[in-house]
């Protein structure tokens, strides 16, 4: 009998065979494509499955905010955590499982130039206003002109500006807060500015409602635009807008055109009073600080307390007072109760030209008492001896210096006047010390 065979081992041996054979060129062909396709099929595939995991990363701008929604609802707890602050890179998972909102957060002007302004023909905008009120403008048109009336009942246009922004400052407390705010009431910016535009109608008309025309016509001062921003910012808050006011501007202020000349005349007259106002104050300082220096002030509000105290007769008050100017001329300052500054000017001179004198007279006085108390210790030892030379030194010093001789008719009679004429004895004096100033030039000359 002949050996027998596994069936399945021969068939076993028979497949080997098969595939130890060469494939055929077009199923090599095929084999080598399909493993590029699945090759590349997968590189795409890890592609896409990056790009959609990084597209959750994501910066934010320098005046610009961002919130996270997932599913819908804004991510973090706090307000703090909730608004993504410039800077990143912050991480979101991707669409649509979480949404990036973003906030434009600069300034935001509003230009509110015809809200409260007269309305000008298209034929006459080229044309100043001065010129216009010389052509003799039309009276307002309520239904036409837009204007504000000041709280003295006068009529008044202007344009303004408006200055905001979403949130505020970033560092300011509430930002966060106001961010979000604008994104669950507003988010959008066309809605936003007819929020504000309403409000900041509403916060001008009330404001200039208790102003004069003068105060709006010579400039708002900076504490009337704060209370016009307050106002509108009150209002902004109300609606829970997120918005915040940084800065309100008027310009452009004018009166009707038709009472612009008369108005105008006035505010001249008014600008010439206070220049020849602000000129009197001037020569007033001038003089003041002439006669009594830097002390002026002090002085005269002692001064103004003392009349005060006369006129109701309060005698102690005005004696204290009196005995406090008294203090300060003496020493020519004002003490330390006003500031210890120096009296000076006219005032200090007057007092030392008065110590001077002072000074001098009495040093007369002494001299002439020395004299006559020397005199009357020698009168007392020989007293004939003395009284003919004082007899002789006075008719001396009366013949002996100038002498006007007068003839008079004989029998009639004659009446003397003790005084001499001022005048000449002025003139006298007024020779004598030119004599004496040419004296003490010989003695000084080498």
């Amino acid at each position: 009998m002949g050996e027998s065979r596994n069936p399945f081992e021969h068939h076993h041996h028979h497949h080997d065979d098969d595939l130890a054979q060469p494939m055929d060129p077009a199923q090599e062909s095929l084999s080598d494509a399909l493993k590029v396709s699945f090759f590349l099929l997968k590189l795409v595939m890890l592609v896409l499955v990056a790009w959609y995991l990084l597209s959750g990363l994501f910066n934010v701008q320098e005046q610009e905010a961002a919130v996270r929604l997932r599913f819908g609802n804004i991510v973090g707890e706090a307000a703090d955590t909730q608004v993504l602050r410039p800077g990143g890179p912050y991480f979101s998972a991707p669409f649509p499982i979480d949404q990036i909102i973003k906030v434009r957060t600069s300034p935001r002007t509003l230009k509110l130039e015809q809200d409260f302004f007269l309305q000008i023909p298209e034929t006459e905008r080229g044309k100043s206003l001065d010129e216009l009120a010389q052509r003799g403008a039309q009276p307002l048109n309520a239904a036409r002109d837009s204007y504000l009336v000041t709280g003295d009942a006068n009529i008044v246009h202007a344009r303004w500006d408006v200055e905001y922004n979403v949130g505020g400052r970033a560092d300011d407390p509430g930002y966060a807060g106001n961010v979000i705010q604008w994104i669950a009431n507003l988010g959008d910016e066309a809605i936003e500015q007819e929020i504000v535009r309403a409000a900041a109608r509403q916060g001008i008309v009330r404001v200039t409602a208790t102003l004069t025309a003068d105060a709006l016509i010579n400039g708002l001062s900076p504490a009337n635009l704060a209370r016009i921003k307050s106002v509108i910012q009150d209002t902004l808050n109300e609606l829970e807008c997120g918005l915040v006011v940084t800065k309100v501007t008027s310009y452009d202020p004018l009166v009707p055109l038709s009472i612009r000349r008369a108005f105008n005349e006035v505010s001249d007259a008014e600008t010439k009073r206070g220049r020849e106002v602000e000129k009197a104050q001037k020569q007033r300082a001038e003089i003041l600080n002439s006669v009594a220096g830097p002390a002026h002030q002090q002085l005269w509000r002692i001064i103004q307390k003392y009349q005060v105290a006369f006129e109701a007769s309060d005698d102690a008050a005005a004696q204290h007072l009196q005995e406090q100017l008294d203090e300060m001329f003496e020493h020519l300052n004002t003490g330390e109760s006003y500031g210890s500054i120096d009296i000076e000017g006219e005032v200090a001179g007057i007092i030392n030209e008065a110590r001077t004198y002072r000074t001098r007279i009495s040093q007369e006085l002494e001299a002439e008492a020395d004299t006559f108390d020397s005199l009357l210790k020698q009168y007392e030892l020989t007293p004939r001896l003395v009284a003919t030379r004082e007899w002789e030194r006075v008719k001396q010093s009366v013949l002996g210096g100038r002498v006007r001789i007068f003839y008079t008719p004989a029998g009639s009679n004659v009446v003397i006047q003790a005084n001499p004429d001022p005048r000449q004895t002025k003139a006298w004096e007024k020779e004598d010390l030119e004599a004496e100033d040419v004296k003490k030039k010989e003695a000084a000359a080498p």
